[in-house]
């Protein structure tokens, strides 16, 4: 340790020089300090310790007094959870950083350098506190004080402080399990396969006689309430702990405000016996394209009634959907039976031939016996559109046993082709024509009145199967080829399986394709390009893809974005994640990679970007979420383009438009590739009513020393560039400039 770096941890451990008490810090130029922090009772929350300054300060000091009812959280090894940041600085510059509680209660924590290493940039995080919000404390305001404040500049002066306060805002504690309650009724957990229907149960815990319950529900996005064959909810009473004698009022409805409401009771004070188990049970229908991860179910208004008329109520409730991958049957690689792309026109007498190709990629096991069916739209079957189905003759009868294509009972055709040779086995060559067809714009087969109008049309083959040289039975991926029909105005395009690089070639060129829905697509072979104003319905288990393009024109330089494959920062564009939030202003911290699926906010200079990645994995669009102030916030993104009208649920909604933040007040949309903010709506009212000046051409953020960015308002809820003479408004601390 060098003498100079001795000084200065002496000086920080020694130095009491007193001066005024004091909370505001606009008179410091040099300071480290506690942030505001607000909190659930009962819950862990990190007090971050910040540092501004205008000289190259290598080290600081401060004793730290928590009010009761918060302690300083303890690691496993019954150490507190107090660590060097890492935001402005490395532990091998400032590596020395020590706490310990001193005897008048007050923690004392002290960081400084051996070789005077200097905190980088001016204003950011030093150092974070982990603490433990009792479960019982009131809600309210708490001074955390601060006292023996001082850092050191490279002059060796001390710049002082004798007393600061923070403010720990501590909010109520939001009971959202039953745990806490004696008399309730509430949801069970749920853990259920993307597409698939799934039982939720209702549950009643009781200590007392109950005769009646009730509760509201809603569900989360890509989750619906199932139906039975009369169109009514499949919602029913269990008969587990009652008979429908005994409780015969059952009852529900859909509100308004997008909750179930469910509502159970007798007419004679029959109660439920036993003290827990299921009361009823709720059928679910679990969207096949929503994406694996655990999912909230809401309960309001829950109320238990007793014998004695007394009602046992909870606010809120929460139960947790646990979703998973959809299951598929493992299919074997190296194989499609595929359909090249066709075009028709859209005049009389118009007809293409299509070819049916066997390719096997090299190292793999050559095929014997191969089966399949050509699925057609149904108005094509309906209207003999299709015609001249047959096996390829030219195989030869000396190597192959053909059977004449069949037709099933849906309008699709079985194929089933054997070959008699090892010499003549699929494989033994990449490709191999198996068969084909004739597909009639009009007049085709006994309907000379139909023609097939101007659109974009899909050709699915399905249940592939081989049997191998080895003596295996193999079930391979089911593929799809698109018809293109005349000059659509606009058309949708469902597709499956693998999509082979022709598909993609015959996709870029479409403009008139609007939706592209590949749910049950498990593999693309070719460029993949996703147009803006083309809806995607991802793969519903992450379609490996050769490569995947997008392309966006831009007239702003904020925007929001969502994309089904990972993206990185770059020269041209910087992607952004809330960090922060509070009731005036929110901080975005600039994110490297952005993983597929996630939605970021952006910022750029360029009027154009084409984003691309090879051997990528598609993923579904998801939702990013953060707890600040006290609210859940979250950033939804989407690959569809929809209207939100704010009016419908019970959320806040703000989005990013003409390089201005905007509160959702009236319907609004939402284009494909985008994102929005969501938070719970508040009795407090709005976080921002005003958004961005209009005339601005830049969102305007400050860009703070972290790399962060953060929006700034006034009183009267304005946005500013910067600070003004008055009263400010900067992460939610009210700052009086001169």
């Amino acid at each position: 340790m060098s003498i100079r770096s001795f000084i200065t941890i002496v000086a920080f451990c020694l130095g009491t020089t007193a001066r005024a008490e004091t909370t505001d810090l606009s008179q410091y130029a040099n300071i480290v300090y506690a942030q505001d922090l607000t909190a659930e009772a009962g819950s862990t929350a990190t007090l971050s310790i910040r540092l501004k300054n205008n000289l190259e300060i290598p080290g600081w000091q401060l004793d730290m007094k928590l009010p009761d009812g918060v302690t300083f959280a303890k690691g496993s090894d019954g150490r507190e959870l107090i660590k060097l940041s890492t935001q402005r600085t490395t532990p091998q510059n400032h590596n020395v950083f020590e706490y310990a509680m001193r005897s008048d209660g007050y923690m004392r924590v002290l960081c400084a350098s051996t070789t005077n290493a200097v905190f980088d940039g001016n204003e950011g995080e030093v150092a974070t506190i982990q603490l433990d919000i009792d479960e019982n404390l009131e809600p309210g305001d708490y001074p955390i004080v601060l006292k023996e404040v001082e850092v050191s500049d490279m002059a060796f002066k001390a710049h002082r402080a004798d007393r600061l306060e923070a403010t720990l805002t501590v909010t109520p504690k939001k009971m959202t399990d039953p745990s806490g309650y004696q008399n309730i009724v509430y949801a069970q957990n749920l853990t259920a396969e993307a597409g698939s229907t799934a039982t939720l149960s209702i549950r009643l815990k009781n200590n007392l006689e109950i005769p009646g319950w009730q509760l509201d529900l809603k569900l989360p996005d890509g989750v619906t309430f199932a139906k039975g064959s009369d169109g009514r909810e499949l919602i029913k009473l269990s008969t587990q702990r009652t008979t429908p004698q005994n409780h015969n009022v059952f009852q529900y409805a859909m509100r308004p405000d997008g909750y179930m409401r469910v509502l159970c009771a007798s007419t004679t004070n029959a109660v439920f016996d036993g003290n827990e188990g299921e009361v009823a049970t709720i059928q679910l229908d679990i969207d096949e394209n929503l994406e694996p991860g655990d999912y909230t179910i809401v309960l309001k208004e829950v109320e238990v009634s007793d014998m004695a008329f007394k009602a046992h109520r909870a606010d809120r409730l929460e139960a947790t959907l646990t979703v998973t991958a959809k299951s598929t049957s493992e299919y074997a690689k190296g194989y499609v039976v595929a359909i090249a792309p066709l075009t028709l026109g859209d005049t009389g007498g118009e007809s293409a031939t299509a070819d049916i190709y066997f390719n096997v990629e090299p190292d793999v096991v050559q095929g014997k016996t191969v089966e399949f069916d050509v699925i057609f739209p149904e108005a094509w079957v309906k209207n003999y559109m299709v015609a001249d189905v047959v096996k390829n003759v030219s195989l030869g009868s000396r190597f192959y046993t053909l059977t004449d294509p069949t037709e099933n009972t849906d309008g699709s055709w079985h194929f089933v082709l054997t070959a008699k040779s090892q010499g003549k086995y699929f494989g033994k060559v990449a490709s191999t024509k198996i068969g084909s067809f004739t597909i009639y714009q009009d007049g085709g087969g006994d309907n000379e009145d139909y023609a097939i109008p101007a659109g974009m049309y899909p050709i699915k083959v399905k249940n592939v199967e081989m049997k191998g040289a080895d003596g295996s039975d193999y079930t391979l991926a089911n593929s799809s080829t698109v018809v293109t029909v005349g000059t659509p105005a606009e058309s949708e395009l469902e597709l499956c399986g693998i999509i082979t690089g022709e598909v993609c070639n015959a996709l870029r060129n479409e403009e008139s394709l609007k939706k592209l829905d590949l749910s049950d697509a498990v593999a693309i072979e070719g460029c993949l390009e996703l147009k803006d104003g083309c809806d995607l319905i991802a793969p519903t288990n992450g379609a490996t893809v050769a490569e995947v393009v997008y392309k966006r024109t831009l007239v702003n330089n904020w925007g929001t974005m969502c994309l089904p494959f990972e993206v990185t920062s770059n020269a041209n564009v910087q992607y952004y994640q809330l960090k922060s939030m509070n009731e005036s202003a929110m901080t975005f911290t600039p994110v490297e990679t952005v993983a597929a699926g996630t939605p970021v906010v952006f910022r750029t200079d360029v009027s154009s970007m084409e984003l691309s990645e090879t051997d990528a994995v598609l993923k579904s669009a998801r939702k990013w979420s953060a707890g600040l102030a006290g609210r859940n916030w979250s950033l939804r993104g989407t690959y569809v383009a929809k209207t939100i009208d704010p009016s419908v649920g019970d959320n806040d909604i703000y989005y990013i438009s003409r390089n201005r933040f905007v509160y959702g007040d009236v319907p609004f949309k939402v284009a494909a590739y985008r994102a929005y903010f969501e938070t719970q709506r508040s009795a407090d009212g709005k976080v921002f009513v005003y958004g961005i000046d209009v005339d601005t051409t830049d969102i305007d953020c400050i860009e703070n020393a972290d790399g962060t960015v953060t929006l700034i308002y006034d009183m009267e809820g304005r946005r500013l560039n910067e600070m003004r003479k008055g009263i400010n408004i900067i992460n939610g601390k009210k700052i009086f400039v001169k």
